[in-house]
């Protein structure tokens, strides 16, 4: 095996493998016949310390010398000459210490008595021979070795590196998903303690008014019992009044005092008006008893009256203490449940602020984990688009690459070209509501949507109108006879030329195919996986130049938008009252639109991937990401309602979540990686409530 070294090299040449401090010559040599060489030994380390180990730059003879020391016949100045070359291969120690220096002098002396022995009268053959042995190995060291082992070594590291992150990846990917588990179970947790606590304050709080109306009405007893008591005592009083009465009179006549007539000391109780205002007196009884009689039986009744007296006082007594007892004892029972109640409570409250700060940490803990997955996603999306890129990088003899395409549309016109097409639909949906009339002349009732004979044209209709979300919604639609009903008929023609719009912008068949239909493109298929596959800038290229290739066909689109408007008008009971050709004509500036978003998304943007924005059925309301078509119709004006019904409608506010149940609007949105997009143009939405309020007005 020959190699091409050039003098320069020859002369200036650096041997990485062999050790600082050892003699090149001294390592392994190939076998020799002659027994007449010089013995040397077979180190690859040398035992001195002195020796730095770094690498030495050796000067070796010219190619021209050394030709001419292997011919033959060469005389003694080029063997000299040789010998001198031989010579100063040898390795210089940069720093070596005086007794080391000595040593080796008084080596390479023996070793130069050794040569100048007898045995140096060899012919300059055997010395030529032996000098082209000890300069073999280093003819034959290749660089292009290194260079492999250099691209071996890069490529082991790039695989090293794509293990890494694939480890990294799915590591937080399992982090993710269990704090977002963790997440969603100390929400539910955290619901379901509230509505435990909500239950045991509504149940406390009608404890609290049962105890509140028996207190009230045990209350209400004691009061008409004390009344009646009152009375009763009110009635003793004056009887006892009537026998101390008695008690004196007896006793005046018994001391033989005069008395006055009972009649005239009580004028005032016993006489009776009469006519001209004078009292007369009253009769005495022909059967009354005498004064000693009267004053011999007032200690009996006196005695019966006061044992009386004492036995409902006694009575008394013991029902108001009887009430009192019950009473504090109903009010250290309602205290102590009070105290109880609001321990409970603070220790709820304590409880939710606790679980409200985990709750934060962990979203705090999930946006963290978000962000780092999305950076490591980028990462290996940079270094897995960089490995493509060394993988496929062009070599001299392969084809030239695919030239990359440039823009040649800006952002802002296309996202005026997007709000230009939102604007024809609007007005080709106005036109449209104006010329449909019923179905059935004869008809004076609405028509329930959805009469079709044709199963495929209801599956198209029902998807243009933005799914079951909408038609479940239309029970009936009226006659367009009032400015309502077209208000109705030109927000459900929006939506169906709305998702028309959309579909014909994405598509990559411009052949009368239906809308909504599930199956794919085989130009769409290639196209998403040369975006998994190849780098964007390529997959951006290659769709452009595929995109302008695609014929268009202004009557091929003209008829199917005319048969998706002609399915959506007869799932909804309606007709066309022009001709198809007039509604042709009207649809054309439409098209027109159409066809320049197309353009602009599909060819003009080579680059960047441009992309149609539209809003799925039943996502839930974000203003941020979309812009309500209706925003004033949902709050309407002011009604009274009690707390309870404020709680209510509260709490219904919070279980229903606003959702979207149709695009009134195209938006704009630009592809930054494998699964970021960034919204220019937000949609236009119809909201759920919007719907439903719409439909109530009519």
């Amino acid at each position: 095996m020959t190699v091409d070294i050039s003098a320069q090299q020859l002369q200036t040449y650096t041997f990485p493998n062999i050790p600082a401090n050892v003699d090149p010559s001294e390592c392994t040599q190939p076998p020799h016949d002659d027994d007449h060489a010089p013995k040397r030994p077979k180190l690859c380390h040398s035992r001195k310390p002195a020796f730095t180990r770094h690498q030495r730059s050796v000067s070796l003879p010219s190619p021209t010398l050394v030709s001419k020391m292997y011919s033959t016949g060469a005389n003694s100045v080029l063997k000299r000459k040789f010998e001198q070359c031989s010579s100063s291969m040898q390795p210089v120690p940069e720093e070596e210490p005086l007794d080391d220096a000595m040593d080796e002098s008084d080596d390479s002396t023996t070793d130069e008595t050794d040569a100048s022995s007898p045995d140096s009268e060899r012919s300059l053959d055997d010395l030529n021979a032996e000098n082209t042995a000890r300069f073999y190995p280093y003819l034959h060291h290749e660089p292009e070795r290194l260079a492999l082992e250099r691209l071996e070594e890069a490529k082991r590291v790039h695989e090293q590196d794509k293990a890494f992150y694939t480890r990294e990846i799915r590591n937080m990917r399992m982090l993710l998903f269990e704090a977002e588990s963790t997440l969603q179970n100390r929400t539910e947790e955290l619901e379901f303690i509230m509505k435990e606590r909500e239950e045991d304050m509504s149940e406390w709080e009608a404890q609290k008014a049962e105890m509140l109306r028996r207190a009230e009405v045990e209350k209400e007893e004691l009061r008409e019992k004390n009344r009646a008591l009152q009375a009763e005592l009110d009635w003793k009083s004056r009887e006892c009044s009537d026998a101390m009465d008695v008690l004196e009179e007896a006793q005046r006549e018994l001391l033989g005092v005069p008395l006055q007539d009972l009649e005239g000391r009580n004028e005032g109780d016993s006489g009776e008006p009469t006519k001209d205002g004078s009292s007369s007196p009253r009769p005495t009884p022909a059967s009354s008893m005498s004064t000693l009689s009267r004053y011999t039986s007032i200690p009996s009744r006196i005695t019966s009256l006061r044992q009386r007296l004492s036995e409902d006082e006694g009575r008394f007594q013991a029902a108001y203490h009887a009430w009192s007892n019950e009473n504090r004892h109903l009010r250290k029972l309602h205290h102590k449940q009070l105290q109880t109640l609001n321990e409970d409570l603070r220790k709820s409250r304590a409880e939710v602020e606790g679980l409200a700060a985990e709750n934060k940490k962990l979203m705090s803990t999930v946006g963290n984990l978000k962000e780092s997955l999305a950076a490591s996603k980028r990462d290996s999306w940079h270094s897995m688009s960089s490995i493509r890129k060394s993988r496929e990088a062009p070599t001299p003899s392969s084809s030239p690459s695919l030239a990359t395409a440039p823009d040649r549309i800006t952002t802002e016109e296309a996202i005026k070209l997007v709000q230009k097409l939102n604007m024809r639909i609007s007005e080709a949906a106005s036109l449209l509501a104006k010329d449909l009339v019923a179905a059935r002349e004869d008809a004076s009732t609405p028509v329930a949507p959805g009469d079709s004979d044709h199963p495929a044209l209801t599956r198209e209709a029902v998807w243009l109108l933005g799914g079951e979300g909408v038609t479940s919604q239309l029970t009936f639609i009226p006659p367009p006879s009032k400015s309502k009903d077209n208000e109705l008929l030109r927000t459900l023609l929006q939506v169906a030329l709305t998702n028309w719009s959309a579909h014909q912008v994405h598509s990559w068949d411009l052949n009368e195919t239906k809308a909504g239909s599930t199956q794919e493109s085989p130009l769409a298929a290639i196209y998403r996986k040369l975006k998994i596959v190849e780098d964007p800038a390529v997959a951006g290229a290659w769709r452009s130049l595929a995109r302008a290739q695609l014929k268009f066909s202004s009557s091929a689109w003209t008829r199917a938008l005319i048969s998706s408007i002609h399915s959506v008008s007869s799932f909804l009971g309606l007709t066309y009252s022009r001709s198809v050709t007039s509604m042709g004509r009207e649809l054309q500036p439409l098209l027109q639109a159409l066809r320049a978003v197309r353009e602009a998304t599909g060819e003009l943007a080579g680059s960047t991937e441009l992309e149609v924005a539209t809003v799925w059925p039943g996502t839930r309301f974000d203003f941020r990401h979309m812009k309500d078509a209706r925003p004033g119709t949902v709050s309407s004006g002011p009604k009274a309602s009690t707390p309870q019904s404020s709680q209510a409608d509260s709490s219904t506010r919070r279980r229903k979540p606003d959702v979207v149940v149709a695009t009134l609007g195209l938006g704009l949105k630009v592809s930054e990686g494998p699964e970021t997009k960034r919204l220019l143009a937000l949609p236009l939405i119809l909201r759920e409530k919007s719907m439903a309020e719409l439909l109530a007005s009519v």
